[in-house]
């Protein structure tokens, strides 16, 4: 009994599972030979869309990484970060080697007088450049009293200078100074602190040549601070080798008249104005109404300028203007330039007398100053250097 009901229990669910298989093939749908081809297609298409899909993937990255850069370049080297930056290594400490800068002109004038000028405050009238300013350092010096020329200014500079000069002969057998030099430190430092901004030394003298000439040199022999300084150090270097270069070359140096020379060297500019006149005034091609003109001009006593220009990059022409500071005695020196500007001959006197203004000051490549004469014994001043 037990057997016949499990023989047709299995009867019915073989019967099921056929009822079951075919119910299932007539809702599976007929596969058409093209669907079957575009699905092997897929297949094999799949890997290749998936690799082309990361490499667009990696294309948008790159772009979005160089937008990102140009966001973060844009944003952070603006003009004013630019300035910023700039100014931070402008004022970097900036260490010039030795010998940074060397001018020098030629004169014939007396060694011992040279060397009274270098020595005493005649020197500082030009170094200093403006009355105004040389008042004010004066005022604020403070001598010290442990170190030999020695002072310190207001707490913020200290200048320390010593002095040199080696004996010779000259031609004929006779002593002579044959090298001068003043050897000054200054070391500028935020006031009442011990943090150097910047420390530089220059030398100041002369060299014995032969025939009576020597040539005096301005000598910058070591600078350390920020480059913006040493820039200033370097054109206040060129005015004061070319103020020094008319005075020392000027009648008036080495004579008794001492209160000319005070006010000449306290307004050099002048002085080089009144010397083009005098220059303008001599040539022949200059007649008398410019003359009269010419004298006028210097009766005023008016400061002024040189100013010269480069035109053009390739063709290497200047133009020379001189400025005044008064406004008629300009009119008045235009009107002579204009009327002498309207021949050759004219135009060759104003260059010769702007060639007498700009002077022969030589400026050339730094040279390292080696003092081996023959014959020279060498003395100093008791100063620490």
């Amino acid at each position: 009994m037990t057997k016949n009901i499990q023989s047709h229990n299995k009867l019915r669910r073989d019967e099921f599972l056929r009822i079951g298989e075919g119910a299932n093939e007539r809702r599976r749908p007929k596969r058409h030979p093209h669907t079957m081809m575009a699905a092997r297609l897929g297949r094999v298409a799949a890997p290749l869309l998936s690799r082309a899909t990361r490499a667009s993937g990696s294309a948008r990255s790159a772009s979005t990484a160089a937008s990102l850069t140009k966001t973060v370049v844009t944003s952070v080297f603006r003009k004013e970060v630019a300035a910023f930056a700039g100014g931070v290594l402008l004022a970097l400490p900036f260490t010039e080697p030795d010998d940074f800068f060397y001018y020098s002109f030629t004169t014939d004038k007396d060694p011992d007088a040279i060397i009274d000028f270098y020595s005493t405050e005649d020197f500082l009238q030009i170094l200093g450049i403006f009355p105004i300013a040389i008042h004010f350092v004066l005022a604020g010096v403070v001598w010290d009293t442990e170190r030999d020329n020695t002072n310190v200014v207001y707490n913020s500079m200290e200048i320390s200078f010593t002095l040199e000069e080696e004996e010779g002969e000259d031609e004929n057998g006779e002593e002579i100074v044959g090298f001068f030099q003043k050897r000054e430190r200054f070391v500028n430092w935020i006031p009442l602190t011990h943090f150097v901004l910047w420390d530089q030394v220059q030398c100041y003298g002369f060299k014995y040549l032969n025939a009576g000439k020597v040539e005096v040199f301005h000598r910058g022999e070591y600078f350390n601070g920020p480059y913006l300084v040493r820039l200033g150090i370097l054109l206040h270097a060129k005015y004061v080798i070319w103020a020094t270069e008319k005075h020392i070359n000027s009648k008036l140096f080495a004579t008794d008249d001492l209160e000319a020379q005070h006010e000449q060297r306290g307004n050099i500019p002048a002085y080089v104005l009144h010397q083009f006149l005098d220059s303008l005034g001599s040539q022949k091609q200059v007649d008398g109404a410019l003359k009269e003109k010419i004298e006028l001009l210097k009766k005023h006593s008016v400061a002024g300028e040189l100013v010269v220009t480069k035109k053009g990059s390739s063709l290497q022409r200047q133009s020379s203007k001189i400025v005044l500071n008064d406004a008629s005695a300009q009119k008045a020196l235009d009107s002579v330039l204009r009327d002498l500007a309207k021949t050759s001959s004219g135009q060759n006197a104003v260059a010769h007398a702007v060639s007498d203004l700009m002077g022969e000051t030589k400026t050339g490549t730094p040279v390292v100053m080696t003092h081996t004469t023959k014959g020279m014994s060498k003395r100093s001043s008791a100063v620490p250097a």
